[in-house]
């Protein structure tokens, strides 16, 4: 009966508040890159999360996110490949909870990770060949035609260049 007693006195002064911030970055941003100012987003007073030991819990030991107390602000810890994290599932994103004490809060946090253009297009065959039949086709070729004359004369013509057109059923 005491210790029951005792755990709901400590459930009592135990104050819980949950809220939830998502935020998005490009993969592979760079060390130090900016997530955002999670002290100002849950509403947090910054001297909040220095007195109350403010840390990140993922649960799973990713260590892509560092919570910069001082600042109040999330940053990069380590670039984020969207591949490696999340293969082909989306959307792609990083769950963990900032955890602050005397008093308990617990805040759940979100980053998508957005994917970028990094990878080269891959296709099964280097070379292909399409053939298309539109009901009229055409097609164009340019001629340069050498004139040998047989005197000592350059040959002279009326225009610089000529243009013909022939029909397809044209007997040779």
């Amino acid at each position: 009966m005491g210790r029951l007693a005792l755990l709901f006195f400590l459930l009592l002064s135990l104050s819980l508040v949950t809220a939830q911030v998502s935020y998005s970055i490009p993969e592979e941003s760079p060390k130090g890159s900016l997530i955002g100012n999670i002290a100002r987003d849950l509403g947090l007073d910054g001297k909040r999360l220095l007195s109350g030991n403010a840390r990140i819990f993922t649960g799973d030991n990713t260590d892509y996110i560092d919570l910069k107390r001082e600042r109040g602000v999330l940053i990069v810890k380590d670039k984020i490949d969207r591949e490696l994290l999340c293969g082909q599932t989306t959307p792609c994103a990083l769950h963990f909870q900032v955890i602050l004490e005397n008093p308990m809060e617990f805040y759940t946090v979100a980053v998508e990770i957005v994917d970028i253009n990094d990878n080269a297009p891959l296709f099964e065959k280097s070379d292909m060949t399409f053939k298309i039949r539109v009901p009229s086709l055409s097609s164009s070729v340019t001629l340069a035609l050498q004139v040998s004359d047989v005197n000592d004369n350059a040959p002279v013509f009326e225009r610089s260049s000529y243009e013909a057109y022939i029909v397809e059923n044209n007997t040779p």
